[in-house]
């Protein structure tokens, strides 16, 4: 799926290429390899309402899954 593509389905949420989150990935002590098989993350404090969200792209049967950062807040990896 395309950045265009995903972009389409949650227009309203700020949409980041893990490739360019480094910083949030060392902060977490998260490996850069954990998330190899994923492109895209989607941090909750940047989304309008997470329920909707998560309700997207399980309608439009986008593979994802949630995690918890060191403060507790989700973030959705595609």
């Amino acid at each position: 799926m395309t950045y265009e593509q995903l972009q389409s389905i949650i227009p309203n949420d700020e949409l980041h290429c893990i490739s360019d989150c480094g910083q949030f990935f060392e902060d977490n002590e998260i490996p850069d390899s954990i998330y190899s098989d994923n492109e895209f993350i989607v941090f909750s404090n940047t989304v309008e309402y997470l329920t909707d969200t998560l309700n997207k792209l399980m309608a439009n049967k986008v593979p994802f899954q949630v995690h918890y950062d060191e403060l507790g807040l989700e973030y959705i990896v595609i």
